[in-house]
């Protein structure tokens, strides 16, 4: 009994213009801490932040997730699938195409290419290249031939609003790839960002694809 009384001390504590606490705050609240502290925490069913070290813990109810499960609050990130790693594998093993690193930072909202590789290496994702950059698959067979297969087939649908506007931009690109000598995405984006000229990641990935570039020296 004296434990439900507890749980519903930390459950209350909770109001939805307040919808995260510490670890330090639920100590001060239930006068409890280490393995007593973390039982009652599962007891009430909270969910850990899938950043800044685990530290921030909120209430499902108050959590606005988007239709990745993923909930930002104040930068403090939480998922309905778990910790970070968790949380890759299962939008990985959703999606129709696999991702990117920078498609799933774009969701997740934060860095994932440690996490990537890190899951790769423990062979709990498969990845393979396309178009100068890595794309991770889930790691049943099956689903990863139907996510490579859906992957190649949305690359090849190149449509018009793909490209950039300006075709200054695309000769911007192909000369920063000569001057590179490089069909990294990521580099060409950031030398690209410091030359003041805006374009995406996609874009610049349908101008390699459209002029059919491979790797080879670009150096004049």
């Amino acid at each position: 009994m004296k434990t439900n009384v507890y749980v519903k001390m930390l459950v209350s504590s909770f109001k939805r213009s307040n919808p995260v606490k510490t670890l330090d705050n639920l100590e001060n609240i239930s006068s409890c801490k280490d393995r007593t502290l973390q039982r009652r925490i599962k007891a009430c069913k909270l969910l850990s932040s899938i950043n800044m070290n685990s530290k921030f813990y909120t209430l499902p109810k108050f959590a606005e997730f988007d239709n990745y499960g993923i909930w930002s609050f104040q930068n403090i990130i939480f998922s309905t699938h778990g910790n970070l790693y968790q949380t890759v594998i299962h939008l990985v093993n959703q999606s129709q195409i696999g991702y990117t690193s920078n498609e799933l930072s774009t969701i997740i909202r934060l860095k994932t290419d440690d996490a990537l590789r890190i899951l790769w290496k423990q062979d709990r994702l498969q990845r393979e290249k396309h178009i100068s950059q890595y794309v991770y698959y889930s790691h049943e067979q099956d689903k990863f031939n139907a996510q490579k297969i859906h992957r190649q087939q949305s690359t090849n649908i190149i449509r018009p609003n793909q490209f950039p506007k300006d075709k200054d931009i695309t000769i911007a690109v192909l000369v920063t790839i000569i001057h590179q000598n490089t069909l990294d995405i990521n580099t060409l984006l950031n030398n690209i960002d410091n030359q003041d000229i805006e374009v995406t990641s996609r874009e610049i990935a349908n101008i390699i694809e459209l002029y059919d570039l491979k790797k080879t020296n670009y150096k004049l």
